[in-house]
């Protein structure tokens, strides 16, 4: 993986071997030269640029300039032979375009979402591609995990809740546009990740999401964010099961809002740009709620009050072995699609 962590790790064991001179040992010194930042710290992974991509491309929506180019750049990344180190089948996305990337099942429907808008909804060989790699990697459970199907006893094959809201969300933007027999395993797989969302659902009717979290909620979870993700992705569902997962998740983050209209992983942590924006848009995706979605959209409000340049940073990606990260981008693009949610909400 193009990761400082791993790629030092890798540095050391082969220095400590007596393989300071070995060429892999010097490609790994080279790697952690070149991405080294200005304070002298390092991020976890260096470049995020095709999550970010399709994030953006989802923000801005109509907005986004150069349609056909972008939609270009996120095919040439798709995985188009098996993966050399996972043995994944072509037809996913990583979060990057550079070789240290894996095929995983958030960056793949965040692809074919963001292909949406660019494409205007014409289908293509890049998204049946993917949508048949989002199908084979479906756990038996129902659910997807993130880059293998397996017994759930591992973070990298159990399924996931906020992965499996975001593949759904791929899957109702093209079903109507796909062969019938590829649309047919849409439809079945569709109704499969719905039963295991319902089934999965926390007894205060939260999920917890696999990827983020928050540092200053107990046992560093972000309900919120994950009952986020699952209620904007769900919501305009047509399914009876659908419609009462985002009725009771939208209970469950109105419940968790903090005084300052803002909201954290959990309640009463301190509110968070992100999270807040998350809510945000998970709420005005609905339609209900509005007063409370307002309040946390004028939190937004005051927090860019100076400018997006005095956004902090918020560490909220979180990897297994409790290491954090931050993306600046994370503070302009979901605070962006939160607004915009939110501004269409009231005009209706």
């Amino acid at each position: 993986l193009e990761a400082a962590p791993l790629t030092a790790f890798v540095a050391m064991c082969m220095a400590h071997a007596g393989y300071v001179s070995h060429p892999a040992t010097q490609l790994c010194a080279s790697f952690l030269t070149s991405t080294v930042r200005e304070d002298g710290s390092w991020p976890i992974d260096t470049d995020l640029a095709q999550w970010n991509t399709s994030l953006a491309v989802n923000a801005l929506g109509d907005d986004v300039p150069g349609k056909a180019y972008i939609s270009e750049v996120i095919k040439s990344r798709q995985f188009k032979v098996k993966h050399p180190f996972t043995g994944a089948i072509p037809g996913g996305w990583g979060w990057t375009g550079l070789p240290g990337a894996v095929p995983d099942a958030d960056d793949t429907p965040a692809a074919m979402i963001a292909l949406h808008a660019l494409d205007n909804g014409v289908c293509s060989r890049e998204v049946c591609n993917g949508i048949e790699w989002l199908l084979a990697l479906q756990n038996r459970d129902g659910g997807i995990p993130t880059f293998c199907k397996g017994w759930g006893k591992l973070p990298f094959d159990r399924s996931s809740p906020d992965l499996s809201a975001h593949t759904l969300k791929a899957f109702r933007l093209w079903e109507k546009q796909l062969p019938d027999a590829l649309q047919k395993r849409v439809v079945t797989s569709s109704r499969r990740i719905i039963r295991w969302l319902a089934a999965n659902q926390r007894t205060d009717s939260s999920w917890l999401p696999l990827w983020f979290g928050d540092q200053e909620s107990p046992d560093d979870v972000s309900p919120v964010y994950g009952t986020s993700v699952v209620v904007e992705h769900l919501s305009g569902y047509d399914d009876p099961i659908a419609r009462e997962i985002v009725r009771t998740g939208s209970q469950f983050i109105c419940q968790n809002q903090n005084h300052d209209g803002g909201w954290g992983g959990t309640k009463d942590a301190p509110s968070k740009i992100t999270i807040t924006a998350r809510a945000v848009a998970a709420l005005a995706s609905t339609g209900e709620m509005r007063d409370i979605a307002g309040r946390g959209a004028a939190f937004l409000c005051d927090r860019f009050k100076n400018g997006v340049e005095a956004v902090p940073r918020e560490p909220i990606g979180l990897y297994f072995a409790r290491l954090w990260y931050s993306e600046q981008l994370y503070g302009v693009y979901f605070p962006l699609l939160a607004l915009k949610k939110q501004v269409a909400s009231r005009l209706q």
